[in-house]
């Protein structure tokens, strides 16, 4: 039986052969295009996949602040991890605070918050895919008053009403040059 079978497949290698004078060629090209298939197929799928969480990426927003026909310009460079905001850098006036995300607290609830050397910028909810579209709703400093003999601080409003107006510029895995 042994013998018979490999008789059976050796005939049919050889009509295979002897009929198809490039048999093995056509073999490797089907094997070639099952490959290519495979790795593009592959390589679509890793362009639909959500963004990498530890991939670090910045995007610059200009926002106008304040009453209609008052409005001062503001800009913010935003650095994600992933799709969510760590960090801000408000421009404001010919000065640059960096401020860090404050997520310990209910005030990242409702929108996002961001502290640091005495500001807080603070904005409706946003990711990394809508952060062009969000609002911004005010920058405060905290300075410390006397009221009634009690040093105590408050927050004093620097901008508020804060529109995006222009353009979102991007700056992927790009977060130690910011933008010129």
């Amino acid at each position: 039986m042994t013998q018979l079978a490999f008789y059976t497949s050796g005939r049919a290698r050889y009509l295979l052969e002897e009929h198809c004078d490039n048999f093995e060629e056509k073999v490797m090209n089907k094997t070639l295009i099952a490959t290519t298939g495979i790795l593009l197929c592959a390589g679509l799928a890793a362009c639909t996949t959500p963004r990498d969480a530890t991939q670090l990426s910045q995007k610059t927003v200009h926002y106008v602040c304040g009453p209609q026909g008052a409005q001062q310009p503001l800009a913010v460079q935003y650095t994600f991890q992933g799709t969510e905001a760590l960090a801000a850098k408000v421009i404001y006036n010919a000065q640059a605070v960096d401020l860090t995300r404050a997520t310990a607290s209910n005030a990242d609830m409702v929108g996002n918050t961001f502290r640091g050397n005495g500001y807080t910028w603070t904005t409706d909810k946003f990711n990394f895919d809508t952060v062009g579209e969000t609002q911004g709703n005010m920058l405060t400093q905290d300075v410390v008053q006397t009221v009634n003999g009690q040093q105590t601080t408050v927050s004093n409003i620097i901008a508020n009403n804060c529109m995006v107006s222009g353009p979102v510029r991007t700056h992927p895995n790009n977060t130690a040059n910011p933008p010129q």
